[in-house]
């Protein structure tokens, strides 16, 4: 009997022993009773509770829950109004989360929406909106937010949880018009268009869909086209993947509102549907208005643009020296104008975004004087007046994105004085 007892002592004393060497603190937790604690790299919700013991991570996530619920704010846009969503509707499952959680691992708070709220969003809601909404993807999403103790104010529309392409529920969401003064090839082009339909996060882009047409359009009819197209998408969150513009202004367009492609240069007018539903562009036309309409389930906020920061940029004078000129005399070979710079804004009622800075350059005036190259009456040397030129024409911005310069620098550039260039070599009567 005494060796049983002997034996017994000796099997415990090698347990104990193995606990504490091989298991740490957690083979002494086992021998003694102490509270596991959760392993490096275990959170909930983005809380970290490595360390924690499991009365420790519930107090700190009661304390987060409580934080969140303070601070929430969760919106839900329906067709007439927009009403909120009190975040008393969601239970927490706290401690059943913490019996789930796996050492080592992330996860969410589990969660439930009390029934109540089901019952509340449907007495805002009737006909189609009301019959095909999806309520589970509805409830699915808030769910989701909520687990994750999701921050910032948080808002859903509608109509991102009613299946895509119910026509009779669409909207029109932005037009923009432009008046064309020629003729031009655009008519066959609309009439062929129709509508083009942007699915959920698709691209368009204007020099396929030219390529894929069977009208045949010029130049200028296809720069009003992308103007159209554009001043349209500004009113809405497509977003703007690239755009070009005009080296001057047309006289159909507005400043800011103006868009331009070059079939020979790949230079395209591409925009992306960044919405959970389709949206359909409509073109049409009457006498000499051209008209483009973007249309669909309504959007989340509602899209303005505004062009702002308008700064006129002076035309310099280039004088090129010519010894056919009768002393005395300035003949003007080109007219000068002065060029324009733009900010476009696209705004929300809570938000305010730059898309743009729109610079069109100058147009420097040339004139003709009598002289000759190296009579001591330059202002600057011909190669300083040539290298000024192309730092001027390198400036003319084709992209509607471009912030790389200064308007301010462009404005001190541009009242420079006169440009003397060397002789200017053939007779100014001639053409």
């Amino acid at each position: 009997m005494s060796d049983l007892k002997g034996a017994g002592l000796f099997i415990g004393m090698v347990v104990f022993m193995l606990l504490f060497t091989y298991g740490g603190a957690f083979g002494w937790g086992l021998a003694f009773g102490a509270a596991h604690k959760f392993a490096p790299n275990t959170a909930v919700s983005g809380e970290i509770i490595e360390g924690l013991t499991e009365d420790q991570s519930k107090i700190l996530l009661n304390k987060q829950v409580n934080n969140w619920k303070q601070a929430a704010s969760l919106q839900l846009v329906l067709p007439e109004e927009t009403v909120e969503i009190s975040p008393e509707n969601f239970r927490f499952h706290i401690p059943k989360t913490i019996a789930s959680v796996s050492n080592g691992d992330t996860q969410n708070l589990q969660v439930t929406l009390d029934p109540i709220f089901a019952q509340s969003l449907t007495e805002h809601l009737s006909g189609e909106v009301k019959s095909k909404l999806q309520l589970e993807k509805l409830k699915e999403k808030l769910l989701s937010d909520a687990g994750q103790l999701k921050k910032g104010p948080l808002t859903y529309s509608i109509y991102d949880f009613i299946p895509a392409g119910i026509k009779s529920l669409y909207e029109t969401q932005s037009s923009f018009s432009i008046t064309r003064n020629d003729r031009g090839q655009l008519q066959d082009y609309v009439s062929e268009w129709k509508e083009v339909t942007l699915k959920p996060n698709q691209d368009f882009s204007l020099l396929t869909s030219i390529k894929q047409a069977a009208a045949v359009i010029d130049k200028r009819s296809l720069n009003q086209l992308a103007t159209v197209l554009y001043g349209a998408v500004l009113d809405t969150n497509l977003v703007i993947k690239e755009r070009h513009i005009s080296e001057n202004l047309p006289s159909y367009a507005d400043y800011g509102r103006e868009a331009s492609v070059d079939r020979n240069n790949d230079q395209d007018l591409i925009f992306t549907n960044p919405n959970p539903s389709p949206l359909v562009m409509s073109l049409s036309m009457n006498g000499s208005t051209v008209e483009a309409e973007i249309s669909g389930y309504p959007l989340q906020h509602s899209y303005h643009s505004v062009v702002e920061g308008s700064k006129e940029i002076s035309e310099r004078t280039v004088i090129h020296l010519s010894s056919f000129v009768p002393e005395g005399d300035i003949q003007v070979k080109q007219k000068g104008s002065p060029g324009k710079s733009v900010e476009v804004f696209r705004e929300t009622k809570d938000q305010k975004v730059k898309i743009s800075t729109d610079y069109y350059p100058p147009t420097d005036r040339v004139e003709l004087r009598h002289g000759v190259e190296g009579e001591g009456n330059s202002a600057f040397s011909s190669k300083d007046a040539k290298s000024s030129s192309q730092d001027s024409s390198s400036l003319s911005n084709s992209s509607g994105a471009t912030d790389s310069w200064d308007a301010q620098d462009e404005e001190k550039k541009h009242k420079l004085p006169p440009i003397w260039e060397g002789e200017y070599d053939k007779n100014p009567i001639q053409k």
